[in-house]
């Protein structure tokens, strides 16, 4: 091994790489379009829809493009035997973040959620890596900051079509016929369901392309530290030449823009976290030098802080049952006391990445308002689903590159080649984006575009021509004001102060794990790396290969790339074709059709617990459904054979059980000399379910039930007292979050009444 001169430019690689490498940027530069400009869902493979989802194949298939170019990367570097290296202190904690990975895939009880949820995570750390080796001139960096920037602006533009039109347009359209939402979000009326999702749209939540508002203030917030480092240094060259330039007026109009794209969003952690921020930055603007010289000082007075604020929150917590703060703080409180119940028991592997969901419904608050998927804090996600050495990984794959930053190296004289953005890159990249955004966009969010002409226009204009012409705009605009502004320490600086920011925030909420948030993140750390290695000057290393020792690099890079396909995307991808065309069938009234294909679905993958699920879900209600007199006892013999498959691939889940109890219901009811023994594996399905969701008043309703039916009064006695518990403990948690507003009963008033009644009459 070698070591290069910090100034190593493109010119100076081999001839597949200068010819690769632009094409890996602008593919690296799409994927953060598209996750940045459509819904992804943090978790991408759910836990009760199937994987096959178009929604899971294509965050998988995004994942995997990020992965490919990592791997295509690695194969330019053989022809010229020798692999030329920007070391960035990403790859220590990606290693051990994927050790830990796969220790938590082999413990997780759903490991297909295991499996995409660690590609998720891990392939936007791989495009950072790619990314640190690509960005070696300042026009390079400065493209991928212009398209942040203008992706949050396209971002605002949606925000405000929210506030102005479409949330208003929804909550009109649920009150002329809730049934029919209702009904495709999968919300039975009546439900507490149906109440949590009136009181989220009553919200009015200005969300932007993301899942919610403090999600899209996150994304507008890293973007307006990208927006901060243009508007600073073009103030700096006003105030050199003496006027305002046309430059500085432009920067100056985008950066008030994706503030107030921040504010938009009416997100208090985002607003708060960007002010501490710019807080940050001012800092270093006018104490600087002062900084430099004391930052180790600094650095543990802020470590000292930091450990004092959280001990402060927790004790706080600890003594009052809750954080500081309005309601949201107090079910945050409520989710952290689940999570390191789970944690307790789960130390070392984790649940295993995506079923923090699965477990979460062992440990929750009785009293607590809603299940939810992650527990709202970064450290206690990564934590209790990967375990200690995952999250050792996480912080070190982001703390070591900024210790770099801070504390080695000097800066050097050397600048990065081409300063300024060319205007033929620039149009390239920006057409290359245009047709990808137009192509791809509508085929994933697949809208409905009504009949009516006019609505067909509006919603082809709103959701898919708008983003995308705003963003191409705005990015040629900033590309040709761009005038040899060199960004510098202040670029380092603004960039630092916003993964720093983004990482407090998300100490209290989940907006990292949001795939687009995500992916911009790692962009943007991988762009202050390179920076600082600019400035630094820090050689590259280069390890020499011989023809055989390269040749057993690339094999191995591509069979370890070709188990993630066989493993990961190839049976995602194949269920989705299948489920796809199973629901087609259920909509047109062939179950026996849809049943045949969810049988091959369940085949294709056998890490998929959803698949079998819906299957046992279809043929339960199929039999439902028919007259008393056809009703075919072989669909319930179906639905039970699902539901074991489903349980034998995800033991940890609740729901299972609890529909494998409804089938052993149905059974006793069609069958009634073996009534008996369906009772007991109703009973003993439902005592499953309530082990996985002991806090659930509806299944303590239905073991109490059966119990009593079976004559085991002690036991069902217990259960009425837990049902009324739980009931009791929820209704007062709701006059605390809902005051003076109609109460809501969780299990059912007239549910609540009969488990009072017969716990009087049994005792």
């Amino acid at each position: 091994m070698t070591e290069l001169p910090g100034d190593y430019n493109l010119q100076e690689k081999n001839k597949a790489l200068r010819i690769i490498e632009p094409v890996l940027l602008g593919l690296c530069l799409c994927v953060i379009s598209l996750r940045a400009t459509l819904t992804e869902a943090p978790n991408i493979v759910s836990n009760n829809l199937p994987s096959g989802s178009l929604d899971g194949i294509y965050s998988l298939t995004v994942s995997t493009l990020l992965f490919f170019s990592a791997l295509i990367w690695l194969i330019c570097n053989l022809p010229g035997r020798k692999i030329t290296y920007r070391y960035s202190g990403i790859e220590i904690g990606l290693v051990i973040f994927i050790i830990a990975a796969l220790a938590s895939i082999f413990a997780a009880s759903n490991k297909r959620a295991a499996i995409s949820d660690a590609a998720m995570l891990t392939a936007p750390m791989f495009m950072a890596v790619v990314l640190v080796q690509i960005l070696t001139s300042e026009a390079r960096k400065k493209i991928l900051l212009f398209v942040i920037i203008a992706l949050a602006i396209a971002g605002f533009s949606r925000c405000n079509e929210q506030l102005l039109s479409s949330n208003k347009i929804m909550i009109e359209q649920y009150r002329q016929n809730p049934a029919a939402q209702l009904s495709a979000l999968g919300i039975e009326p009546g439900s507490f369901q149906q109440m949590l999702y009136e009181h989220r749209l009553e919200s009015k939540d200005i969300r932007g392309f993301f899942t919610t508002s403090n999600s899209a203030g996150a994304f507008a917030g890293l973007a307006g530290f990208c927006g901060l480092a243009f508007f600073v240094q073009h103030y700096r060259k006003t105030r050199a030449i003496g006027h305002i330039r046309q430059e500085f007026v432009v920067y100056a109009v985008i950066f008030m823009i994706v503030i107030a794209a921040v504010i938009i969003t009416k997100s208090k952690g985002a607003i708060i976290t960007a002010i501490l921020g710019a807080i940050m930055f001012c800092g270093y603007l006018f104490g600087g030098d002062w900084l430099n010289k004391h930052k180790r000082l600094v650095v543990i007075v802020c470590l000292c802080m930091v450990v004092t604020a959280g001990t402060v929150v927790v004790l706080y917590g600890v003594s009052n049952g809750r954080l500081p703060g309005g309601n949201s703080m107090l079910v945050r409180w409520q989710y952290w006391v689940g999570t390191v119940k789970m944690i307790a028991e789960h130390g070392w592997a984790g649940v295993g990445g995506g079923n923090f969901s699965i477990f979460y419904p062992h440990y929750k608050d009785a009293s607590a308002i809603e299940t939810v998927r992650d527990p709202h804090n970064f450290l206690l996600s990564i934590l209790s689903q990967y375990g200690p050495f995952g999250l050792l990984g996480m912080l070190a794959a982001i703390f070591v590159p900024l210790y770099r930053i801070i504390f080695s190296g000097k800066q050097s004289s050397l600048q990065s080649q081409q300063l300024s953005v060319k205007p033929g890159a620039s149009a390239i990249y920006a057409i290359v984006i245009l047709i990808v955004m137009l192509v791809v966009r509508p085929a994933v969010m697949r809208a409905e575009l009504g009949r009516e002409p006019m609505v067909v226009i509006y919603v082809v204009s709103v959701l898919y021509v708008l983003p995308a012409v705003i963003f191409c705009s705005l990015f040629l605009l900033m590309a040709t004001q761009d005038k040899n502004i060199t960004l510098g320490n202040t670029a380092i600086a603004a960039l630092f102060c916003a993964i720093v920011v983004s990482l407090i925030h998300n100490c209290i909420d989940f907006a990292i794990f949001e795939p687009g948030i995500l992916t911009v993140f790692w962009a943007m750390v991988a762009c202050v790396i390179s920076m600082e290695s600019d400035r630094k000057s820090r050689p590259m290393l280069t390890f020499r290969l011989s023809i055989w020792p390269g040749i057993a690099v690339g094999a191995i890079a591509a069979i370890l790339f070709g188990a993630y396909l066989w493993y990961a995307l190839i049976p995602v991808g194949k269920t989705s074709i299948k489920i796809c065309r199973a629901n087609m069938l259920i909509a047109h009234g062939d179950f026996a059709g849809a049943y045949v294909l969810l049988d091959a679905a369940t085949a294709d993958d056998r890490f998929d617990p959803a698949s079998a699920a819906m299957n046992g879900r279809m043929k339960l209600y199929d039999f439902q459904r028919q007259e008393h007199w056809q009703k075919d006892t072989k669909l319930l013999f179906g639905a039970e054979k699902c539901f074991l498959e489903a349980i034998s691939r995800n033991r940890a889940d609740f729901k299972n059980f609890e529909k494998l109890a409804q089938v052993y219901s149905e059974l006793g009811q069609v069958s009634p000399a073996e009534n008996g023994k369906w009772l007991q594996k109703e009973y003993d399905s439902i005592v499953a379910a309530v082990s996985r969701y002991p806090g659930s008043g509806r299944l303590r309703l239905k073991l109490a039930n059966t119990a009593e039916m079976l004559g085991k009064n002690d036991i069902a006695v217990e259960n009425y007292v837990r049902v009324i518990e739980i009931e009791d403990s929820y209704r007062r948690l709701y006059r605390v979050m809902y005051p003076g507003r109609e109460m809501f009963s969780r299990v059912g008033e007239e549910k609540y009444r009969y488990a009072k009644r017969r716990l009087a009459a049994l005792q």
